[in-house]
């Protein structure tokens, strides 16, 4: 009974694991990756492009404005990295019995404890069982997410 418990174990912890997004910065494509807050544009048939004039870039400022970091921009990328361990409720109840200190987002306690910097320096060089997310957001990125986490405290 207590190898099929340790199998049982080590075949979930191989999936928690495997379904981490440790290296999605390096698969995508830039070119091709839609950014939260922007809509993915219909690929136009080769004899369309050929016909249409190339579209010349907007004149960038001479300083370049950070982005504000929203709740709703770090909603879509908590779904990205975050839910596949802490749900989509933030509570972390599904993955509990594999991960006892999977943190609970939604704990009025853990939003207490922990400041944004906290947050911030947790997501970017992991803990425990929790892989560094620093290669795989940007900061601003990683700030929206840490906007959203605070939504979900009850």
């Amino acid at each position: 009974m207590k190898i099929q418990s340790a199998a049982l174990a080590a075949l979930g912890l191989a999936f928690v694991v495997s379904a981490c997004p440790q290296d999605m910065a390096k698969s995508a494509d830039p070119a091709k990756t839609v950014q939260p807050g922007q809509t993915a544009q219909p690929a136009q048939p080769a004899s369309q492009q050929a016909q249409q004039p190339a579209e010349q870039p907007a004149e960038q400022p001479k300083e370049a404005v950070a982005a504000v970091p929203t709740a709703e921009a770090g909603k879509a990328l908590y779904m990205q990295g975050c839910a596949n361990c802490h749900g989509l409720d933030g509570s972390g109840a599904a993955m509990r019995a594999m991960m006892p200190k999977l943190g609970d987002l939604t704990s009025a306690e853990m939003h207490g404890r922990m400041k944004d910097a906290d947050i911030e320096t947790l997501i970017t060089n992991g803990r425990d069982k929790m892989p560094p997310f620093g290669s795989v957001f940007k900061p601003d990125q990683i700030k929206s997410i840490i906007a959203y986490v605070r939504t979900l405290k009850k």
